[in-house]
């Protein structure tokens, strides 16, 4: 997808997003966003190059509506790449989750997971039960 295709899919994403009341609803997004965020934590091999104005829209729904991408949240440091080109060998995290900072509690646990038939690894959210929630006696 073309730089131009993926602002205006992201300016889409913002208008979506802004007819909902976001302080009611939590967010996630997910997917194969098809750039990266850091040159030295998302890519080892060939020579990426930062979309700047595709990461600047990231930033900017990031920031209007209180998200974080919960993976280099948890692993700040960590090379974990979900797409593999094996000719060039180049590796690059372009799979991953943005998702509502108030989340962060209620997940617990996300990973790369190993990919069986694809050049791209799924990434894993485990969302915890609500300790607050409590249950009757039927459903």
């Amino acid at each position: 997808m073309k730089t131009t295709k993926k602002i205006e899919l992201l300016q889409k994403l913002d208008t979506q997003l802004s007819t909902y009341n976001c302080v009611d609803h939590n967010i996630i997004i997910g997917g194969d966003w098809n750039f990266i965020l850091n040159k030295d934590l998302d890519a080892e091999g060939g020579n990426p190059q930062l979309k700047l104005s595709s990461i600047a829209e990231i930033v900017k729904l990031k920031n209007k509506y209180d998200l974080i991408d919960i993976f280099r949240v948890r692993f700040p440091e960590s090379k974990r790449f979900t797409y593999r080109q094996n000719s060039p060998r180049r590796l690059r995290r372009l799979d991953y989750f943005i998702v509502s900072n108030s989340l962060q509690e209620s997940i617990s646990k996300v990973d790369v997971l190993a990919s069986v038939s694809s050049d791209h690894s799924p990434v894993f959210l485990k969302f915890s039960n609500n300790p607050t929630e409590t249950w009757g006696s039927s459903y």
